[in-house]
């Protein structure tokens, strides 16, 4: 707890960590910022220093799981290598493999479909759209 306050970089990503998690679990409603903050052993106030508003820290908490799975990467090598059946497999393969690292992103999908909350496309569009 001490570290993380004298290292704004690792306050933030503990920040981004806890709310990823929270989300997952809970929901965007679900997931206060009050928890986030204590969980993270700063005040409520500390938070709006990284972030904007719960909405933005629920956007960069998104961001951040797309960059960890290098979707984009991926699937860019992958381009032009195969019969359509290669491409629905690898697809699939990559999908099951997100799904299985990090269960907190596929539910933050499903949480984010059955809230039918604004972010959601951004969520899509991050994870989803690479694939389409």
């Amino acid at each position: 707890m001490g570290e993380s306050k004298s290292r704004p970089g690792s306050r933030r990503d503990c920040l981004i960590e806890t709310a990823s998690r929270l989300f997952a679990n809970h929901g965007f409603e679900g997931a206060t910022v009050r928890r986030i903050a204590r969980e993270c052993g700063i005040t409520e106030a500390a938070i709006y220093k990284h972030f904007d508003n719960k909405e933005h820290l629920y956007e960069e908490a998104i961001r951040s799981k797309t960059r960890k799975h290098q979707i984009k990467d991926r699937l860019e090598e992958a381009r032009g290598k195969g019969s359509i059946e290669d491409v629905l497999f690898f697809i699939s393969r990559q999908i099951l493999e997100t799904s299985r690292r990090d269960p907190e992103l596929i539910r933050m999908m499903l949480f984010s479909s059955l809230e039918g909350f604004r972010s959601s496309t951004l969520l899509y569009k991050e994870f989803r759209y690479p694939f389409i």
